[in-house]
């Protein structure tokens, strides 16, 4: 078996040495060869380089979310919720956020429909654990000073 394993090896490298040492067309074909080598090993390269632009980009994005991802200060998060507060209700001067060992203390007042919004809102803050909702409900504005003027988004 070996040996007749040998003698198509044989016969297969001495057809490709007639291929390629021919007189009339050899020199065509090995440089034919040559040319697809080039080619195939500059592809090879592209696709590497892109591999590892995209591989470093996912290393730097995981980096930077997990920097992101860091535990902040309760202060840090106070000012996250009072931000996403502004952009969320109508009156958001009428909310008071404290944020104490990750746990968001709300209070103040705030309109029925927005009530669900504001505790939504604060629970998708990252880094808030819980919300302890101390919030006055009130259907309309009425007599409460702090939600006189609001202004709708």
């Amino acid at each position: 078996m070996r040996a007749l394993l040998r003698s198509i090896a044989a016969a297969a490298l001495g057809a490709a040495a007639m291929y390629y040492l021919d007189n009339n067309s050899g020199r065509r074909r090995r440089a034919m060869l040559r040319d697809k080598l080039g080619s195939t090993g500059r592809r090879i390269v592209k696709r590497s380089r892109s591999q590892a632009r995209r591989v470093a980009g996912s290393a730097y994005g995981m980096l930077h979310h997990a920097v992101s991802s860091a535990p902040t200060s309760d202060q840090q998060l106070t000012e996250r919720v009072r931000a996403r507060l502004g952009r969320t209700v109508r009156t958001p001067g009428a909310i008071d956020v404290t944020v104490d060992g990750h746990v968001a203390c709300v209070g103040g007042h705030v309109l029925a429909d927005e009530h669900d919004k504001v505790i939504r809102e604060i629970r998708g803050v990252p880094g808030i654990e819980r919300v302890d909702d101390r919030l006055c409900v009130h259907q309309q504005p009425g007599n409460v000073p702090e939600l006189q003027g609001a202004v709708r988004h």
